[in-house]
């Protein structure tokens, strides 16, 4: 899914989720009536679910009947139950006797929802017992679909703010970085956007666009805001300023994206899901990197280390995006817990690899090395591996005991999930693909051997070049970076990554020193 460019796209995966969410509960809503005549002993009763909007207003999503009589009283009696988390009926004498219900439903003690229902008989007292039990599964169900709805607004955000990282990284200047950060928040919330950008750390924010603003607006807001200090450096008072005096002049309340040297400050005018925090992190990971020199690359050669940016920010996100989409396919509540905490854990991941790497690759940042057992690190970084591909049961470890080394374990953990990354997409599907860890002449070893091609001799070092891919390989997507960078980083570490001769597949071998206690 890439940034919407047409109207139909940019209503955004929030509100088709909505949509998808009331038809699911809409097909709930014959089974529900069902056990509820079932319930009053009556077929002259019908039924009608209703849920909270994004804005807190129940809104009916299912009914049998739309009969208008009475229609102020139900509102009213509707939104009580609700608030009140109380059953709440009413006996309509000008119309034979009729009983209407409203049934708050609840969720581990939360309203998200009401069911109401309209007996046209005289029902016993204990039957009315029997439609409250019927509430229950069916809150439960709707929560459930509330919960998916949202994961899948949240997985179409990041889907989202991968396609985003391209047009960052392709950006010309830092002025175009923004501008298309700014295009996107415009598109997916559909409200004004301004945007400021300060050339380097030390420099004051200056109002750089706007989006969505008009001409008359934009004049307003570039003459209230023209020149601000770094969000960071604004305490809470000074931040309310900025943000009444964005509102005054464009006439929309705002939502800041603190990226650093830029900062974006954009109206919401729908309920599309935007992974905020991530946009923030990409942006300011891209502008930060522009401003220093590349050193991981030869001058001349900055591509490659935009590429390395490119080819890490995808990883995570697309690791959080199979969270997700598991999770839309689970329905048990212990896995959805449990694949919730991975997902924040890969999403935290993100941003310590977006900035770590750019800098590293800047020359910011030295490797942040300490004792760590290479076994442990392997472990994680297979974890890692096997989660996002979804072909952990391929992997096999053995590890013959501890071998500690002097290391930067996230980006250590980076060089080994590559190698083991390229071993599973060029072998094939089924066959195991063993990674070893040791210890051998006073160094640690880690070697991963899959029943793939193999490579032909001559190209046993050109493989080890950024955008080659080995003649046997198979014609799988890929950029032709994982091996190179797993080699950069390695040799950062003092170690040695080499491809060794193998009557079957290929095998890469991993050398580094040991750390001596």
């Amino acid at each position: 899914m890439g940034v919407a460019s047409d109207s139909h796209e940019r209503t955004g995966l929030a509100t088709r989720s909505a949509s998808e969410g009331a038809r699911e509960l809409s097909e709930l809503g014959p089974s529900v009536a069902a056990s509820v005549r079932e319930a009053l002993g009556t077929e002259r009763a019908s039924v009608a679910i209703s849920v909270p909007d994004a804005g807190g207003r129940l809104r009916s999503v299912w009914a049998e009947d739309v009969d208008p009589a009475h229609a102020r009283l139900r509102a009213s009696r509707r939104r009580s139950a609700f608030l009140e988390r109380a059953t709440q009926r009413v006996v309509l004498t000008t119309d034979g006797g009729s009983t209407l219900a409203f049934v708050p439903l609840l969720a581990g003690g939360t309203a998200v929802g009401v069911l109401e229902v309209r007996a046209r008989d005289v029902v016993e007292e204990r039957r009315w017992a029997a439609v409250e039990a019927v509430a229950g599964p069916l809150a439960v169900a709707i929560r459930a679909l509330s919960e998916r709805s949202r994961l899948r607004a949240r997985a179409g955000a990041l889907e989202e703010v991968v396609e985003l990282v391209r047009r960052l990284l392709a950006a010309p200047s830092d002025h175009g970085a923004l501008r298309a950060a700014a295009r996107y928040l415009a598109e997916r919330w559909g409200g004004p956007v301004g945007a400021w950008l300060a050339p380097d750390a030390s420099a004051p924010l200056r109002f750089a666009l706007g989006r969505g603003l008009g001409a008359s607006r934009e004049r307003r807001l570039a003459g209230t805001l023209r020149q601000l200090p770094p969000w960071s450096e604004l305490g809470e008072p000074e931040r309310r300023e900025v943000l009444d005096a964005f509102a005054s002049a464009v006439g929309a309340p705002a939502v800041p994206v603190d990226a650093g040297r830029a900062l974006l400050l954009a109206a919401r005018a729908n309920g599309d899901e935007v992974a905020v925090g991530e946009l923030a992190s990409v942006l300011r990971a891209v502008l930060d990197h522009r401003e220093r020199n590349v050193r991981l690359v030869p001058e001349g050669d900055r591509g490659v280390g935009v590429a390395w940016a490119a080819h890490e920010l995808r990883r995570p996100l697309i690791g959080v995006r199979a969270v997700l989409e598991y999770l839309l396919r689970e329905e048990a509540d212990e896995g959805r817990r449990w694949m919730l905490t991975r997902s924040v854990e890969e999403m935290q991941r993100l941003t310590e690899l977006v900035e770590g790497l750019l800098r590293w690759s800047a020359g910011e940042a030295p490797l942040e090395r300490r004792r760590v057992e290479l076994p442990e690190v392997v472990r994680s970084a297979l974890a890692t591996c096997g989660f996002e591909t979804g072909q952990a049961d391929r992997i096999v470890l053995r590890a013959d005991g501890p071998a500690a080394v002097l290391a930067d374990p996230q980006h250590l953990g980076v060089a080994i999930a590559n190698l083991v990354r390229n071993a599973l997409a060029y072998s094939p599907e089924g066959s195991q693909v063993v990674v070893r860890v040791g210890t051998e002449g006073g160094r640690a070893t880690v070697s991963v051997q899959d029943r793939g091609p193999g490579v032909p001799p001559e190209e046993r070092e050109a493989v080890f070049e950024p955008f080659v891919r080995g003649s046997r390989a198979p014609a799988r997507p890929g950029s032709g970076l994982g091996l190179f960078i797993a080699k950069r980083v390695i040799e950062a570490h003092g170690g040695e990554l080499r491809l060794e001769p193998a009557p079957v597949g290929a095998t890469f071998r991993v050398e580094l020193p040991m750390e001596v206690p």
